[in-house]
Order: C-alpha cells, then sequence, then structure tokens
C-alpha cells in the first residue's frame, strides 16, 4: 500500500486494511497536500473555503491547526491509499478525487456525506489497530524467521570454510601420495631391469653350468675309463709279481 511517511502512525495503519479499497482509474495524483489551505471540519460541508470562519482564540487555533494537519495527513494517506492500482475499483471516486483542489474537497470526494464519515469512526480505528497489530506480529515472526535463515547461512558459509580448508588439505596430501607414486614407479622400473639384467646372468651362468656338467660328465667317463685301465694294470702287476715270487721260491728250493 502507498503511505505516506508523514502520517502518524494510528492513521498509516489504515494502509494495511482492506476496508479502504475503494479506488480505482489510472488518473494522475490530486494536487491536494498539506500545504493546501484547510477547509472548515468535515460537517460544516463540502464548498466552504478559508476566510469566512470568524477569528478563533490562540488556544484554539493552536488545537485546530493541529487537527488540520493530522487530517491533511490522513486525507494524504487516503489519496495515497486510493490510488494504489490492485485497490482501484470506485472509477467514480477517482473522478471526483480529479476535481478535488483543496482539502475540503477531498474529504467530499472521499465520503461524499459529511455525516457519514463518523459513522464508525472508532470501530473502524480499532478494526485498524488490530489489524497493524496483527501485521507486527506476523513482521516479527518473519524477522525471527529471517534471523534463522540468516543463522543457518551463516552455518552453512562457516561448514563450506571448513569444508574447503579440509579439501585443500587433502589436496596437499594427494599430491605428496602422487610423488610417493610416482618415486616408487622410478624405483620399480629400476628393479624391473635390474631383474632383467640378472635374469640374462641367470641365463649365462645355466649355460655355463650346463657346459660344466658336460665337462664333469666327460671327465667321469675318462676316468672310470682310466680306472679300469689301471685296475686292469694292477691286476697285471699282481700277476706278474705272484709269478716272480713263486720262481724266486722255486729258485730257492732248488
Amino acid at each position: 500500500h502507498v503511505v505516506d511517511s508523514s502520517a502518524p502512525a494510528s492513521e498509516a495503519s489504515a494502509a494495511s486494511t482492506p476496508a479502504s479499497a475503494s479506488a480505482s482509474g489510472a488518473l494522475r495524483r490530486p494536487q491536494a497536500s498539506a500545504a493546501v489551505p484547510v477547509a472548515s471540519a468535515p460537517g460544516s460541508g463540502a464548498g466552504s473555503s478559508a476566510g469566512a470562519a470568524p477569528s478563533p482564540t490562540p488556544v484554539s487555533a493552536g488545537a485546530r491547526g493541529h487537527s488540520q494537519r493530522r487530517f491533511a495527513n490522513f486525507a494524504q494517506l487516503m489519496v495515497g491509499l486510493v490510488r494504489h492500482p490492485p485497490l482501484r475499483v470506485d472509477y467514480e471516486l477517482d473522478q471526483r478525487f480529479e476535481r478535488a483542489q483543496s482539502l475540503g474537497e477531498v474529504v467530499e470526494a472521499l465520503n461524499p456525506d459529511p455525516c457519514g464519515l463518523l459513522m464508525g469512526w472508532d470501530e473502524e480505528m480499532r478494526k485498524l489497530r488490530l489489524e497493524v497489530q496483527y501485521f507486527e506480529r506476523r513482521a516479527q515472526h518473519f524477522e525471527l524467521l529471517l534471523n534463522q535463515e540468516t543463522d543457518l547461512k551463516n552455518q552453512a558459509q562457516i561448514l563450506c570454510t571448513r569444508a574447503s580448508f579440509e579439501r585443500n588439505e587433502l589436496f596437499e596430501v594427494v599430491k605428496s601420495l602422487r610423488h610417493e607414486r610416482d618415486a616408487v614407479w622410478r624405483q620399480l622400473r629400476k628393479h624391473n631391469t635390474a631383474m632383467a639384467t640378472n635374469d640374462e646372468t641367470i641365463a649365462l651362468l645355466r649355460s655355463q653350468c650346463e657346459r660344466y656338467e658336460a665337462s664333469l660328465k666327460a671327465s667321469d667317463s675318462f676316468l672310470v675309463k682310466d680306472r679300469e685301465l689301471f685296475k686292469s694294470g694292477l691286476q697285471e702287476y699282481n700277476r706278474n709279481m705272484r709269478q716272480l715270487r713263486s720262481l724266486l721260491v722255486n729258485q730257492a728250493r732248488s
């Protein structure tokens, strides 16, 4: 709702009630304002203007000026209220506001019946105050919800910061693990190269062992042959020695 910032709190609460929804038409704002010469009270008629009333006393003039300012603020509030686009449903009211040039005409346009303006006014204000209190409670409730949302957002930001810090730490750990993995891969390649060299060396040694085994087999066969020859020679020697002994014995006997 359009609410004048200069309106009092009791009248500004009227901006929140649907009871004031009696405006219509996309017309220009009337020229009535707090600076417009104030007409007489609502019961004095619509066409009366300033200058016709007798000169009041200083006390009554101050009270009247205060009430006129409040009434002018309220009139501005109502003008702003009825100009609000979603509430504009009364074309005749817009026509009357367009022709209004003074505060009295604004009041008359607002309620053509001067007596009808005061009927049920206290009840209407009480309803408006109740609505204002209701909306204030709702505003406090939503402010509490907003504070809770803000707290949750702050907690989420803290958690996001902590998660980002932990992610950076994990990234550093992953980087160090990658360096260690690369070092292990280099050592593994070196060991694989050494193992390939060792395999070649083992193959050479195996071939040499096979050659040595073959030579050992040849030597064994040669030794077997030599042993047989030595055995046969020894047998021949023993036979000769026995013959020689028998000859010597025979010679000794003879």
